[in-house]
């Protein structure tokens, strides 16, 4: 939505196709990300990380939204907030494949996906035209959002790293038990 109204304001004359246009090779860009990502992640396995470090590309991108005064920096912020972003979505739906259970993974991924849809909804009224082309109040609630999803991506991975050392030490085998057997 604001993509365009800043591409507009920072290259004069562009008309809304011309502005539509430019916009294109930041979703790109974005799409190249995503498949990076998402090579990354089944190659290591760290989509946790991945998510938190995506996540805080994206939370950069836009903070110097926010910051800048500058549309051709803003233009170029728009690149970073979408990279990092954008990769964020499949990867936090490919980390539900984690949760145990048919039932519990249904809920998550509805959860999940709900919640995307929501933001959808949000985001239509937080980028008021008035505010164009700065969007200081949609940009501010977007990073609220983006910081959010850093904490609770990091409290999640905690708990899991915790629950599974917990699941470690009761099923591996205690040294009196292994002492009795031989």
């Amino acid at each position: 939505m604001f993509t365009p109204t800043i591409v507009k304001t920072t290259f004069p004359g562009s008309s809304g196709t011309k502005a539509n246009l430019l916009s294109v090779p930041i979703y790109i860009l974005a799409c190249l990300q995503v498949l990076a990502v998402g090579f990354f992640c089944a190659r290591y396995g760290k989509r946790a990380l991945m998510n938190i470090i995506c996540m805080g590309i994206g939370a950069i991108g836009y903070i110097m939204l926010l910051a800048s005064k500058n549309l051709a920096l803003s233009y170029a912020s728009i690149y970073i907030a979408a990279t990092g972003i954008y990769a964020c979505i499949p990867n936090t739906i490919a980390l539900t494949a984690g949760v145990e259970g048919m039932y519990k993974r249904s809920v998550v991924m509805g959860f999940i996906i709900s919640f995307g849809n929501i933001n959808g909804a949000v985001s239509s009224n937080i980028y008021r035209s008035k505010d164009a082309p700065v969007y200081h109040i949609g940009h501010g609630i977007v990073l609220m959002y983006v910081c959010i999803g850093i904490i609770s991506t990091a409290i999640s991975q905690k708990r899991f790293w915790i629950s599974g050392a917990r699941n470690a030490a009761r099923n591996r085998p205690s040294a009196v038990s292994s002492a009795a057997v031989s």
